[in-house]
Order: structure tokens, then sequence, then C-alpha cells
């Protein structure tokens, strides 16, 4: 643990941020307009397994928008990297959730937008929507190193109200893009958003993230199932050396133009591994 980390006081850190003020309540559900404004935490976790937190950080809340890189994940672990082809890498510029697509190719336009995250959700392992979001739901606990649990009213809300979802989901429909039940991909996706976490779970959820799915102080690393595994758990320099022995340009062919075009004939295989 570096000296910086250990120095850090998240409790004081904390009362710094208590008197802003600035924002508001997402009120689109009512479960979200119901939060207390006042919660507020900070977590840290690091590679070493310790988790450091401040006040208020057992307290849950819905894991909401903060889903889509997992679901992302999961969709090329489940796909071995076929998600790639499914959905765009591009900035759009635009809100959230709006109904836009690409032109030409009828796909989200990247994975954390709504429409993205409509996709990968479908994407994931399953045969109908209990048990896709059993396998989300799975797949996030192992991220979390806990067991996680899904706000049913929550899930139902954003199932019910989320119009502006339904309504992309039938959009990829008609472009041929999403290949499930338009109502059925609105349904998984309200689920996973629907999870809940608290700021420890979540801090460890990302830590799994960026250590290419080995959960923080833990060997195992449950999302190489199926990838093979770089030489060192630190990354993206393994990532380098790896792409490097391929004879690809590394992280620069990511943003060449033959990789973004789909035309790169290492594309798939750059996904194949865990960075």
């Amino acid at each position: 643990m570096s000296s910086s980390a250990q120095d850090l006081d998240l409790d004081a850190l904390r009362r710094r941020l208590l008197p802003e003020r600035g924002g508001e309540v997402d009120d689109s559900i009512p479960e979200l307009a119901d939060a207390d404004p006042d919660l507020c935490a900070l977590a840290l976790a690091l590679p070493d397994g310790e988790v450091r937190a401040s006040e208020q950080a057992d307290a849950p809340f819905s894991v909401q928008s903060a889903v889509k890189p997992f679901l992302f994940a999961l969709a090329l672990l489940d796909t071995g990297g076929d998600a790639l082809d499914r959905v765009g890498i591009e900035p759009t510029g635009e809100s959230f959730d709006a109904i836009k697509l690409e032109g030409g190719t009828g796909r989200p336009p990247n994975p954390m937008v709504n429409a993205g995250a409509l996709l990968t959700a479908s994407l994931v392992d399953g045969d109908d929507v209990d048990a896709r979001a059993e396998r989300i739901v799975s797949g996030l606990s192992a991220f979390a190193g806990t067991a996680l649990r899904v706000d049913d009213r929550v899930a139902r809300s954003e199932h019910l109200l989320g119009d502006r979802n339904h309504a992309l989901a039938h959009l990829m429909r008609s472009e041929g893009t999403l290949r499930v039940g338009a109502d059925d991909a609105v349904a998984v996706y309200a689920r996973a958003c629907a999870v809940l976490v608290d700021a420890r779970s979540l801090a460890v959820m990302g830590a799994t993230l960026a250590l290419g799915g080995a959960t923080p102080s833990r060997a195992s690393a449950w999302s190489r199932r199926t990838w093979p595994a770089t030489s060192s758990p630190s990354w993206p320099p393994a990532a380098s050396t790896t792409a490097r022995a391929a004879g690809c340009a590394a992280w620069g062919c990511r943003r060449s133009r033959a990789w973004r075009a789909g035309s790169c004939s290492r594309r798939r295989a750059c996904w194949a591994r865990p960075w």
C-alpha cells in the first residue's frame, strides 16, 4: 500500500465535500426521487485487498448506470469477444439516453450509453430474461467479491417507466441489431441497474475491473476462465508487452482507422486478452 493512500483521511475528505449542494436528485423513478441527498461516502480498494472507507460507506444504493462497464466485460467474456462487433466504440457527444444509433450499421455508438448497455446486457449467457439477469447478478457479485442482490422495486420501476429504453430497444430491433425481444432487453437491463451495492463493494468492483478480472488480494481470476492470462497483473504494461509480441502497435492500434473499421486482422485477438 502506498504511503499516499495510507495517509489519506477519507472521512476528512468527506467532510470537505458535504457542504457541496449542487445538482438535483434524479426523479426518473420514485425510488430514486426518494433517495436521501445527504448520503455521501468514499471508498478506496487497493490491489493488496485493503479497502479504506469513510462514514456511510455501507449504505446500499442501486448501481444504476455504473453497471455499464461491467455489462460490457460480461458480454465480451460470454461471447468470446464477439460483442465488440455488435457495438461501436466512439463517443457521441450527446445524452446517455439519446435515441440514436450508428448510421449504416444500426449499432449502438458505444457500450456506455443506454443503447449500448441494453445490447450488451442482452448478449450475456442465458436463454431468457431470468437466466440472463441471474448471470449478470452472479457476474457482478464476482466482481465485488461478495453476494449482491436486485432491489425488485427499483427493477420494476426501471422496467415500467423506462420509456426511452423501450424506444431504443424497439429501434435496435427494427435495425436487426437487437436479437431478443425489446421488452426482454429492457427487463434484463432494468434488473442490472437495480443491483444493490455500497461504496465498499463498488470500489472493489472497480479494482477488479482494473486488475483484469482478479479480485484484489485473491489469486483466482474469475473472468479469465476462457481468456489467456497475461504474464503480469500490472497492466497496461503487460497488455502492451503481449501486443508487441503479437506484432501489434500496442494501444496505438486501437485508435487506428483499420481497427475502428473492423478490418484489423488482430482486432478480435486483442479482445480475447484480459486488458
